[in-house]
């Protein structure tokens, strides 16, 4: 097998020599033939008319034309597309959209169409196209992109039914691949629909600190997006695309959320597209499967990453706006919450989020405002290794004028195994937890003296040994439930002598028990 990219390299340079030198001797001439090359790979058996020139396309995709002359290409009896005749033309130079480009739709299902018609299937060996294989066809299924993978599949069935020959079938997204490919430009996958999936992420988890593997199966279907954390390096969500539309795009996904690296919980969400086939929004389900809320994205950038969101409940009705400001690398800087569809005053902004961030591309302090209620920032600590070793809160209760703040630390997979809560001379230590995140052991101080020790069964049940703040020595211990309802008090004095016990239901006194 020839290597085709290198040979048509060398092509080019040919050509355009020639021309020059054509150019040179004659500059007067405007009627010598020039030849040039159609590509997706060489194309061969292409018919092509000027208005002095016609034929088929040779083995190297070789075509004919007068300088300035508009180029028709045919399948068959059916027109494929026009442009100005040059020395390398391709789908994206005949698509008859403005401003076409390998993600624009009439080229990539173009693409498909003449890989699909390739006679050995191959692509990369050039593409030969078969007078029988071309009778075959009808014009709906040529200017078939709206329909594009039901259409490329009853291709290959009709030529398949008419001539015997099976045809491989080459679906748009693939086809795109390959034909940026051979003219050497960049090309992501769902290019419409990736970004805005990567950007619609809980911005605490900003871009630069995860990484994605979009999944494709030998039709050219996105089937799967995993998306991971970076440290420590885990999965963080699982999106399984469902259902499909009949462009062969997504239109269904589940979502499983991962804690740790453990599945914790599913959600699911529809696509909704606009006419180029931009994804412009979801719909939002819930476990159940029942739509919770409409996500319209009001305006995405040129990365495609969404900035601006505006959501809806199930009946339409207006919810909030979210904005989003972005780093160069996508990460969200400032995030805002309004309660105006269009306002940007600060007596509608319900809340704002700023965030910074590492060299290596993890938070390093985010900020949490809300007018007139309370404001929260958090700075986060890591190790050598990237991991979060510690992360320290403070809380501004505005409406009360009051200070808190919480201290976070973590083990080496980043799971939560103690915590401090400290408000004025008041010091909690949550010593020991359970898998479940649920408190095991703790100590509360007042100023520098333990005040109470308070140990919980897996149960949740609670025992708390409270010093009495007269330090004289006497005690109490309270017995709670889960929820932590009071059920009985327990008395001893200084000397730790027992004196009486108080039980409780709903939190209310019912009777007394004395030594």
């Amino acid at each position: 097998m020839k290597d085709f990219k290198l040979f048509y390299l060398l092509l080019f340079c040919v050509l355009a020599i020639g021309c020059s030198e054509v150019e040179t001797i004659n500059h007067n001439s405007n009627d010598q033939p020039k030849t040039g090359v159609f590509l997706d790979s060489a194309v061969e058996g292409l018919y092509y008319e000027t208005s002095t020139q016609s034929g088929f396309t040779n083995n190297l995709g070789e075509f004919v034309y007068q300088e300035g002359e508009i180029i028709t290409f045919f399948l068959g009896d059916f027109e494929l597309g026009r442009a100005k005749a040059d020395l390398v033309l391709s789908p994206i130079s005949i698509a008859q959209t403005p401003k076409a480009n390998i993600y624009t739709p009439e080229v990539q299902y173009m693409a498909a169409l003449l890989q699909t018609l390739d006679i050995d299937g191959n692509a990369k060996n050039g593409i030969k196209l078969e007078p029988r294989v071309l009778e075959a066809l009808d014009e709906d299924l040529i200017r078939g992109r709206e329909n594009a993978r039901v259409n490329i599949l009853e291709v290959v069935k009709r030529v398949r039914e008419k001539t015997g020959i099976d045809l491989t079938e080459k679906f748009p997204e693939q086809a795109a691949s390959h034909l940026a490919e051979t003219l050497g430009e960049n090309y992501q996958l769902y290019a419409s629909l990736l970004p805005v999936l990567e950007s619609t992420v809980n911005p605490f988890e900003p871009i630069s600190s995860v990484s994605w593997d979009h999944q494709v199966n030998d039709e050219g279907l996105l089937f799967n997006s995993i998306r991971y954390e970076n440290n420590p390096y885990r999965i963080s969500a699982v999106y399984d695309y469902t259902e499909y539309r009949e462009d062969g795009y997504p239109l269904k996904m589940e979502i499983t959320k991962y804690n740790l690296g453990e599945p914790a919980f599913t959600i699911s969400k529809e696509i909704i597209y606009n006419e180029e086939r931009q994804a412009i929004g979801f719909k939002n389900f819930d476990a159940n499967g029942a739509l919770i809320s409409i996500s319209t994205f009001e305006a995405i950038n040129t990365d495609g990453y969404v900035t601006d969101i505006k959501v809806q409940d199930q009946q339409g009705e207006f919810l909030y706006r979210e904005t989003f400001e972005r780093n160069e690398n996508g990460n969200v800087s400032i995030h805002n919450r309004y309660s105006s569809e269009s306002s940007t005053e600060i007596d509608d902004l319900e809340i704002r989020y700023e965030f910074s961030f590492t060299e290596s591309g993890d938070l390093l302090q985010s900020k949490q405002l809300r007018p007139n209620f309370r404001n929260i920032k958090s700075d986060y600590i890591y190790r050598d290794d990237n991991t979060l070793k510690q992360k320290n809160t403070l809380i501004l209760l505005l409406d009360q004028n009051r200070i808190s703040s919480r201290e976070d630390f973590y083990d080496e997979q980043e799971k939560l195994i103690a915590f401090n809560i400290i408000q004025g001379d008041w010091r909690s230590e949550y010593l020991e937890l359970y898998p479940d995140g649920d408190p095991k052991l703790v100590y509360t101080y007042y100023q520098d003296w333990l005040q109470e020790v308070a140990t919980f069964d897996e149960d949740g049940y609670g025992e708390l040994v409270i010093q009495h703040l007269d330090r004289s020595g006497s005690y109490q211990i309270d017995f709670r439930d889960p929820s932590y309802n009071l059920i009985k008090i327990e008395y001893y004095d200084d000397n730790g002598n027992y004196e009486k016990t108080e039980y409780y239901e709903n939190n209310e006194l019912v009777r007394t028990e004395y030594v």
